[in-house]
Formats: C-alpha cells, sequence, structure tokens
C-alpha cells in the first residue's frame, strides 16, 4: 500500500537552542487519513521535524503491507540533505539527522521526500502548534 505523509514541527522559541517542541502530521493512503500530534521535548525547530518525519514512519509501519511513501516536508534543509544535496547540517541536528538516515536505511520501503509550502497544508503546521498549546 501506498502512503504520503505530510509533517511539520514547532518550536515555542525557534531562535532558541533548546525550546519546546512538538510535532504534526498527517497521514494518507487509500482507504485511510490519520492525524497526529505530540509534544517531544526540547531542541530545536529543525530537530522537530526530523522528529516529525521519524515519528510518522514509525506510524506507517506498523500496517503491513507498506510499499512506499511519500514524505511531504516544510523544511528544504532536510529534504535537500535526505536527497543527497551536499547540504550542512547543524552539529545540534547531526544525532537525530543519523537516526533518520538510518531508518530509512533499514526499511525495506521505496521513500521518496518532497518539499512543500506550509501555506498549502496550513492545517499540518497548526498541528504541531496546537500540541504546545494545549
Amino acid at each position: 500500500m501506498k502512503y504520503r505523509l505530510y509533517v511539520s514541527g514547532y518550536c515555542s522559541d525557534s531562535r532558541a537552542l533548546q525550546s519546546n517542541m512538538s510535532i504534526g502530521g498527517v497521514i494518507l493512503s487509500s482507504d485511510t487519513e490519520k492525524e497526529f500530534s505530540e509534544i517531544v521535548g526540547k531542541g530545536t525547530l529543525l530537530e522537530s521535524h526530523v522528529y516529525a518525519i521519524i515519528y510518522g514512519i514509525d506510524e506507517i509501519l506498523k500496517n503491513n503491507k507498506v510499499t512506499s511513501i511519500e514524505v511531504y516536508s516544510t523544511n528544504l534543509m532536510i529534504i535537500n540533505y535526505i536527497n543527497n544535496m551536499n547540504i550542512e547540517i547543524p552539529i545540534n541536528a547531526k544525532l537525530i539527522m543519523k537516526k533518520l538516515v538510518k531508518l530509512i536505511k533499514d526499511i525495506e520501503v521505496d521513500i521518496k521526500f518532497e518539499y512543500f509550502e506550509g501555506t498549502e497544508y496550513k492545517y499540518v503546521k497548526n498541528l504541531a502548534i496546537d500540541a504546545l498549546e494545549v
């Protein structure tokens, strides 16, 4: 089964190296739609986006017969990094990025990463924002 995963991250202070992080996302397939919204701890905005991707992929993999996943993120740096462009990742996010890369390599599923503007699917970003405001 093919899945699409739309994700976004949010931080209470996007300029801080340690602020409250939350994630939001929507998982779509031909027969289901599932949303998620979670607080994930403290870190940076970039880290929150990576956590959203990992969380969403993990949720999808709980289903049987996953053949492909298209991941749509509002963070262009992550998309370019995963798509093998020569992008330097900030030191504080390298550990979580390594975890994401390992997850992608370890699963036997065709996975593609694409960028989407937050304004295209504002609902996803609002899920992440709402997690911290509840």
